[in-house]
């Protein structure tokens, strides 16, 4: 159901798109918290410090500490507050014997295509999903990502594999007035995220693997490119990363580099 805010709370919510930057998503869920705080004449300061004192989740009140940040930064209304720690979970992925055993019951070429091209990008799956043939340049092995999470469009690089992958399929593809590359089979707009987590459990089931997800992907990309000396600055470019210290995550997570530098390291210790 598309959110609605109250009239006055529309220019929040352009703030919050425009200004900030934020996802659809994320300024939703703020919203909806700063338009609850509005319609019933709630002080900011004294909901938030409620939410601390309650039992709700740790996920729930950070929401509510940003929706009260930006809701006091649009008013000009100092918020001297931090953000409640947030517990950071080990992002789950696949391993390379996972993948490889995923890619070898793929047969459909448009799913080949998509898998290939996902496992060697590390897009964001809903960019994946957007992508335009007229945004591939096959011969320089670029493709241009323009519908961001950051609303900044950047180039990204894709392998031989991929590109013969993605000729074949299209080759293979029915003529019509599409242009998105992945478009769900006898219509003509693009494959939905729901479909794409489908299309992945069913080939998992038959490869008899453990759940993958599209995120999943994601994340077994940056993590096989930092174990194979893959440069750090060039991954947060690929990746569409605002800030370094989001993909410097990937290395803190690497079990194999921790245990590479501790063997590495570990008997030169005490002399």
């Amino acid at each position: 159901m598309p959110f609605n805010p109250v009239p006055k709370m529309e220019k929040l919510y352009i703030f919050l798109r425009g200004v900030k930057g934020l996802s659809k998503s994320t300024v939703k869920r703020y919203s909806e918290i700063a338009t609850y705080i509005e319609k019933n004449n709630l002080d900011p300061f004294e909901f938030y410090m409620n939410t601390l004192d309650s039992d709700y989740s740790n996920a729930h009140k950070r929401n509510v500490y940003y929706a009260v940040k930006y809701l006091c930064e649009y008013r000009g209304v100092n918020f001297p507050f931090t953000p409640p720690k947030q517990h950071q979970k080990r992002r789950d992925h696949a391993n390379e014997k996972d993948i490889l055993k995923l890619l070898s019951v793929v047969k459909d070429p448009r799913d080949k295509a998509l898998l290939l091209l996902h496992i060697y990008t590390g897009l964001r799956p809903s960019e994946l999903l957007k992508i335009k043939i007229a945004d591939i340049d096959f011969k320089e092995l670029l493709i241009k990502i323009k519908e961001t999470k950051t609303f900044q469009d950047r180039i990204v690089p894709f392998n031989v594999s991929c590109k013969l992958a993605i000729i074949n399929y299209l080759d293979q593809r029915l003529d019509d007035n599409c242009p998105y590359l992945f478009k769900c089979k006898n219509e003509d707009h693009p494959m939905t995220l729901q479909r794409y987590r489908y299309i992945l459990r069913e080939y998992c089931e038959k490869a008899e693997l453990k759940r993958i997800t599209p995120y999943m992907i994601r994340h077994t990309f940056a993590t096989c490119y930092i174990e194979s000396g893959g440069n750090l600055k060039a991954l947060k470019e690929i990746l569409g990363h605002r800030q370094i210290k989001t993909t410097e995550i990937y290395i803190h997570e690497s079990e194999n580099i921790i245990k590479k530098d501790y063997s590495r390291t570990s008997e030169h210790l005490f002399g």
